[in-house]
């Protein structure tokens, strides 16, 4: 009797599987020409079916491993590289004072959004659904964990800053990308709702506002980084609303060109009747009216009613997490400094935590230029603050 056979060698581990595919992808979108952007998208693709990134709200992916696992110093070898993903490492995890590391995570979220800025049509297509299923569906659930346990038991402040500035990163991503095209075109992209993700961005900014309420500081929480991207959020949410608006001021033009066109088809019509003009002349006149009142004008209005929710819809749906953002804003500043009253409006000042060792902060009145330089990012979103409601 012939032995069996051995058993099959065990699957690798998400980071080793990753590893394995990194050379291929080094290659193809950095050293090729042109660059093989669909085969790196398929590479991806298929990493992520093997770790269960899927689509399904309920279903958790071994994602969240590879946030910690550390790429080797010799897999990245292709010059200048490894300076990028430093800058992506900066911008996600901070890393202030120690030298940055490049992990899987960082790595596949580099890699798609330098596609993201270059693919159209089925390649953009597939790039979205792996940004928007895999590191920002999975950043999300991390965040979630933090802001929903209570004492922050399932996760560090720090590790939730990770995964909140990681959002952002991809979120502002995404809808720069959608920015670009037509408001109209909603069949185009249609995992980017700009409303439904710039109102998440807003509703984990509050969040942690509200974390830090409820924790008297948050251990691990960055104020100055939130409020950076709470100024940023503004500016996509300001682009979205001009696009829009300029959106129904070119199809009011056009409304108002057909009334005046079918105003003096009218008279046209009437004129010709009035002057026994041949048939022909009338019947087509009659063919232009009826184009007007029966396809163009309607779809204009129906244009014009879309854009007007639209509108509606960014203003209603991100002013009240606004609103919570700028009082809860208000609390922690005046938590920040014993004894003094709440201000009406909210305020903006940086949130002294328990732990800090830095100097104590100085007044407000203080018009030194030390103290402006130091606090000019935080009068911007104090600024941005008092003018959010338009």
């Amino acid at each position: 009797m012939e032995p069996p056979p051995p058993p099959p060698p065990p699957p690798l581990s998400p980071c080793l599987s990753f590893f394995e595919r990194i050379p291929r992808l080094e290659q193809i979108i950095f050293v090729e020409k042109p660059p093989n952007l669909t085969e790196a998208l398929q590479l991806i693709k298929e990493f992520f079916s093997s770790i269960g990134v899927s689509s399904d709200p309920d279903v958790r992916s071994e994602y969240p491993k590879l946030i910690d696992c550390k790429i080797p110093v010799n897999v990245i070898s292709i010059p200048g590289r490894k300076e990028s993903l430093d800058r992506m490492v900066k911008s996600i995890h901070g890393h202030r004072g120690l030298a940055p590391i490049i992990t899987c995570s960082v790595y596949i979220e580099d890699v798609l959004t330098l596609i993201l800025k270059k693919v159209n049509g089925d390649n953009l297509n597939t790039c979205v659904e792996l940004i928007y299923y895999g590191p920002l569906k999975e950043r999300y659930a991390l965040f979630q964990a933090y802001t929903e346990s209570p004492g922050s038991m399932l996760a560090s402040g720090s590790s939730a800053m990770n995964n909140f500035r990681s959002f952002m990163f991809l979120s502002h991503e995404l809808i720069i990308k959608k920015l670009g095209i037509s408001i109209l075109e909603e069949q185009r992209l249609p995992l980017i709702d700009i409303i439904s993700i710039l109102s998440r961005m807003y509703l984990m900014i509050q969040q942690l506002i509200f974390k830090m309420m409820d924790e008297h500081g948050g251990d691990g929480i960055l104020y100055q980084k939130f409020s950076d991207w709470f100024v940023k959020c503004e500016e996509l949410r300001s682009r979205f609303l001009d696009n829009i608006n300029d959106e129904i001021i070119r199809f009011k033009d056009t409304l108002e060109s057909s009334m005046a066109r079918l105003v003096e088809l009218n008279s046209a019509l009437e004129h010709a009747r009035l002057h026994e003009m041949p048939q022909e002349t009338a019947t087509s006149i009659e063919s232009k009216i009826q184009q007007l009142q029966t396809a163009e004008i309607p779809e204009t209005e129906a244009i014009l009613l879309k854009l007007r929710r639209k509108r509606n819809e960014l203003r209603g749906v991100t002013k009240p997490l606004i609103d919570d953002i700028i009082r809860g804003n208000g609390v922690l500043s005046s938590k920040s400094r014993p004894n003094t009253p709440q201000r009406p409006g909210g305020g903006s000042k940086r949130v002294k935590k328990n732990n800090s060792k830095s100097k104590k902060y100085k007044k407000n009145n203080s018009k030194s230029k030390k103290y402006k330089k130091k606090y000019s990012k935080t009068r911007k979103f104090k600024t941005y603050v008092n003018c959010l409601h338009m």
